[in-house]
């Protein structure tokens, strides 16, 4: 009648099918449900500088969730307040127009917060990263250290594959958040992978750029870009998820190509939002960055011929 057997591989799935009710509750109201697995996030719009809207739209999140709360309740769930948090995102413009201390949760008072961990991020309120980008870098640092030490034992193979699975994997990690983020910022990123070329070549009195350039590493601005730029390749291919295609807008040929390589090769609308935070966004930044690849690579039909092409691409592109 109630509850999910754990420890099953259709466990997942079946948790997704118990809760998919949830999306009714939230849409009598004007919010947004984000999912994954048993964490999940509401959000709403605030206009600053407009008591009436941030009246309303407490009142209709407070509502939202004693309404969850009481489905929840109905279905043998619980919301775990400890665990409960909200923020407020916006321009630093916005947000000091903006003055909520806080919303009732299930009779518990929850204040806002200045930033959040969400599946891994420490998301802050300006979206800057800067947060997340210290942890991680304090993280490979200190792998950096260890591997360092014991670095004479290994060989040079094995080092670059430590580096990869211990350092490498926390710079990439969601960077796709990162694009076009402000350089004060972005300058701690770009000295791990440094560090990292210094400790796999054992060389420590060169650029470093040299460095990467003979390990084949692409900069940090570059596996953004990659990781982007697959992300749209997989919207144009259909093998993104729905949420990820809506957010873009194509433009194709109106006559009819006579390859089907040929016709994956799309241009995107690109949409200027009004603020440069907006324009850091997938919708923005993934058009932006296919539309300026060239013809024979947008045209290839292959997700691994593809992935092989574009990093030889941006590697030309930023070593020259």
């Amino acid at each position: 009648m109630f509850g999910v057997p754990q420890g099953s591989c259709a466990g997942p799935v079946i948790f997704t099918l118990y809760i998919a009710a949830l999306n009714r509750v939230v849409k009598k109201y004007p919010a947004q449900l984000h999912g994954y697995a048993d964490d999940h996030k509401v959000a709403l719009q605030i206009q600053a500088v407009n008591i009436e809207n941030e009246t309303y739209v407490l009142e209709q999140l407070s509502a939202c969730l004693d309404d969850i709360s009481s489905w929840m309740a109905k279905y043998k769930l619980k919301i775990n307040n400890a665990k409960t948090e909200i923020i407020l995102y916006g321009t630093t413009q916005q947000l000091a127009k903006v003055d909520i201390p806080g919303v009732n949760v299930g009779g518990c008072f929850v204040k806002c917060v200045d930033h959040v961990r969400d599946l891994g991020v420490c998301f802050d309120a300006n979206l800057s990263f800067d947060r997340h980008i210290r942890k991680k870098c304090q993280i490979a640092y200190s792998q950096l250290k260890n591997l360092k030490s014991i670095r004479k034992h290994l060989s040079q193979k094995s080092t670059e594959i430590l580096v990869h699975g211990l350092v490498n994997s926390h710079i990439d990690f969601c960077n796709g958040l990162f694009a076009e983020i402000p350089v004060l910022s972005n300058r701690s990123t770009s000295e791990t992978p440094n560090q990292a070329a210094r400790v796999v070549m054992n060389v420590y009195d060169q650029p470093s750029a040299d460095l990467r350039k003979s390990l084949h590493w692409l900069p940090v601005k570059a596996r953004i870009m990659f990781k982007v730029i697959l992300i749209v390749f997989r919207v144009i291919h259909g093998t993104a998820p729905t949420y990820l295609i809506t957010l873009f807008n194509c433009v194709r040929r109106k006559y009819s190509l006579r390859s089907a390589a040929d016709d994956t090769c799309t241009q995107f609308v690109v949409t200027r939002r009004r603020t440069r935070l907006a324009d850091r966004s997938i919708s923005v930044m993934g058009p932006k960055w296919w539309n300026a690849l060239p013809k024979e690579l947008k045209c290839i039909a292959s997700e691994i011929a593809f992935r092989k092409r574009l990093k030889a691409h941006l590697f030309e592109q930023f070593y020259g």
